[in-house]
């Protein structure tokens, strides 16, 4: 049995969480181009690992959809889930996580192909 301190097991986590950043950053650039071009990568992922915060604090915790959450946050904005309509949608509790935030992707996506 391995057993880890609580400064290794911090260290862990703080590696485990920079690489699954620096994999929503492909994701991120990928989805949004025009919101990332020009960006540094510090700053965006500066901005995921808000997001990250931002989707957790709304119980939204799995990979995916932390990682939609933070498409739409770069996307959109930092506080685009203030925005009224958009906060009633996320709080809803007759949809998932997943089903919320992949009709908000769609929407975003149908959005910027009409220009």
């Amino acid at each position: 049995m391995i057993v880890l301190s609580s400064e290794q097991y911090a260290a862990l986590e703080r590696d485990f969480r920079d690489r699954y950043h620096r994999e929503v950053l492909g994701i991120v650039k990928e989805a949004m181009p025009f919101a990332t071009s020009g960006k540094q990568d510090d700053d965006l992922l500066a901005q995921i690992a808000a997001a990250h915060l931002q989707a957790n604090d709304r119980g939204i915790s799995g990979r995916a959809d932390v990682a939609k959450y933070a498409v739409l946050h770069v996307g959109l904005g930092p506080e685009f889930d203030d925005e009224p309509r958009i906060d009633t949608y996320l709080r809803r509790e007759d949809l998932s996580h997943t089903e919320k935030l992949d009709s908000l992707c769609d929407r975003l996506g149908a959005r910027l192909e009409a220009g």
